[in-house]
């Protein structure tokens, strides 16, 4: 009960643009999670255009950011999917405890346009973060081209 009463009162102190965001990125995640991926990338797209016109330097706006890449990448939007996950990426990583979605996308994103090169760094960050264990659980296709990849 008191998380629900929290995420009310949490909800009850946001912008109607920044409520709007949420809603709309919160069916991006339900909807990614039903494997309905360009709904979802909709969604998310709706979410970070909301973020960013009238919440530019909120969280949300990176949450938004940080999703829609995340969304991209699951379509092949790759090169979409890695400039929302560089707009992300900075403030996810100045977080107490850095969020790793932006960078986990960014080397999704460099592995699958054939770019070991420059998912590189992006995949070293995520070891540094997580470990081989839980990026192999976290993401085992990742993981499994990351093994397979020279240099690895």
């Amino acid at each position: 009960m008191g998380k629900s009463i929290r995420k009310a009162e949490r909800l009850a102190q946001m912008s109607p643009d920044e409520r709007e965001a949420f809603a709309l990125a919160n069916r991006g995640i339900r909807l990614g999670a039903e494997g309905r991926h360009a709904e979802s990338v909709e969604q998310w797209a709706l979410a970070a255009e909301i973020a960013a016109r009238s919440l530019p330097e909120q969280p949300i706006r990176f949450w938004t950011d940080s999703g829609l890449a995340a969304a991209l990448c699951e379509v092949g939007r790759y090169r979409e999917s890695i400039v929302a996950a560089e707009r992300a990426r900075p403030f996810c990583l100045s977080l107490p405890r850095p969020a790793m979605l932006p960078t986990l996308s960014l080397a999704r994103s460099w592995l699958a346009l054939g770019d070991v090169a420059l998912a590189g760094p992006y995949l070293q960050e995520l070891r540094d973060m997580i470990g081989d264990d839980d990026l192999a659980s976290c993401d085992p296709v990742l993981y499994a081209q990351l093994q397979a990849a020279p240099d690895a």
